[in-house]
């Protein structure tokens, strides 16, 4: 009995985990096979030592089978803590991945201050500045996005091309909003 109550867990488990988008792929494909194993591993799990022994080793089946789900969920955790040392001295380059992944998972106040910390190291750089107007847009801050914008349309530096994405970006804000109103 109780390892069908197991799969049912586990049933209930892994429609959840892959209700995201990018994870909706071929989902069933493993989500059957992977019920059947939750239930044989709750079978043997009882069965003594080698029972323990083979549920063990298809857990880590299982493991393999989940591992783009679980590094899915994990890469964002696993970043952060990464990063939660790193110094605004810890590299001269630009590089927005950290705060593409944060917006990715809709962890947006994470983003905006990952940006942020970039554009320290070059406070005009055309696509941080775009970045963050998008995530403003996101979070339905018009005035933090068009400010973003500005910086953009404002920099000597920028190229006519920019300056006019930029343009181009308020003008679709400026539109969105005052629909919305």
């Amino acid at each position: 009995m109780a390892s069908w109550i197991a799969a049912g867990i586990s049933l209930a488990v892994f429609v959840g985990a892959t209700q995201p988008e990018a994870l909706r792929a071929r989902r069933w494909g493993k989500i059957i096979p992977s019920v059947g194993l939750v239930w044989l591993i709750a079978r043997l799990a009882v069965l003594g030592v080698a029972g323990g022994f083979l549920a063990v080793w298809l857990t880590v089946l299982l493991a393999f089978l989940w591992a783009p789900v679980i590094s899915h969920y994990t890469s964002g955790w696993l970043l952060g803590w990464l990063c939660r040392f790193s110094s605004d001295e810890g590299g001269f380059r630009i590089n927005y991945t950290a705060a593409r992944i944060f917006a990715e998972e809709r962890r947006f106040a994470e983003a905006i201050e990952a940006v942020r910390r970039e554009l320290r190291k070059s406070p005009l750089d055309y696509e941080g500045h775009l970045l963050l107007a998008a995530l403003h847009r996101e979070l339905k801050q018009p005035l933090e996005a068009a400010a973003a914008l500005a910086v953009v349309i404002n920099n000597p530096a920028a190229t006519e091309e920019q300056r006019n994405a930029a343009r181009a970006g308020k003008e679709e804000l400026r539109k969105e909003f005052a629909a919305a109103h």
